[in-house]
């Protein structure tokens, strides 16, 4: 599959000195490399190493699946997703992905001229493909013209949503179903984040998911009102869903062995 196809054309790049030129390669003999020279090198370097550990996330997140992938992509800060290229990683050819960055670079220049900046625009074919060394590999890759593709941002919980479901649970007496279904429905959450509220057993239980690892579950238990948030491993494809009657049951609220 074949997300987007666009011409090529080489990386630009945007440089402002007041002397010195790119013209002395790093690895020519008797050359000695100009500060601009320097400052690309390390600019390149740096943008590198960024993408690579980028180009891990999906991996850490059991991601196969092209779309998977490039979700995962797409989150990451200093990252555009120009084209995709394939349906998943344990297929013969793989899924391939070009990614933009900006690589920017002033200290080694300073001594040149104190306002000079480089800026690089950079973009790496992201190979991932069952049976490479790190189910992954980055190439550097001549830049597809043509804008970014258009990935939304993944919703995110609030930063005191575990306070805010132990209050919804919590008091004497219990809160009914319904009551607490009316509580977590009036929650002023992001859209895109899921909200289940179940019973099992005489057990209340919630599970909100904002993504597949951005989970928190809750349940009353007798007189105590319990909230966490399952694990990366335990959030796995195959593992535990983040669902409400897995809640009440407690699943995850153990950290795994």
């Amino acid at each position: 599959m074949v997300w987007q196809t666009a011409g090529m054309h080489p990386y630009r790049a945007m440089l402002v000195v007041g002397t010195g030129s790119l013209a002395c390669g790093l690895l020519v003999a008797g050359c000695t490399p100009s500060a601009p020279e320097i400052a690309g090198a390390t600019a390149k370097r740096d943008a590198l190493h960024h993408v690579e550990n980028v180009a891990a996330t999906p991996i850490h997140n059991f991601d196969w699946r092209a779309e998977d992938i490039v979700r995962d992509l797409g989150q990451a800060q200093g990252i555009e997703v120009m084209r995709v290229t394939g349906e998943s990683k344990n297929d013969a050819a793989g899924v391939a992905i070009i990614v933009r960055t900006h690589a920017t670079a002033t200290e080694p220049l300073k001594a040149a001229n104190g306002h000079a900046t480089l800026d690089l625009l950079l973009c790496y074919q992201i190979t991932y493909k069952a049976g490479l060394p790190r189910d992954f590999r980055v190439d550097e890759v001549a830049c597809p013209s043509g804008a970014p593709l258009a990935i939304p941002a993944d919703p995110q919980l609030p930063d005191d949503i575990e306070q805010t479901l132990k209050g919804i649970l919590s008091g004497d007496p219990p809160p009914s179903l319904g009551t607490v279904r009316d509580a977590v429905n009036r929650l002023d959450l992001e859209p895109g984040v899921r909200r289940d509220v179940a019973e099992a057993r005489g057990v209340i239980g919630v599970a909100l998911r904002a993504s597949q690892f951005d989970c928190v579950m809750a349940r009353r238990v007798g007189t105590q009102a319990q909230v966490w948030r399952p694990s990366h491993v335990q959030l796995a494809p195959g593992e535990l869903s983040c669902a409400a009657l897995v809640a009440a049951g407690g699943e995850g609220l153990q950290a795994p062995h």
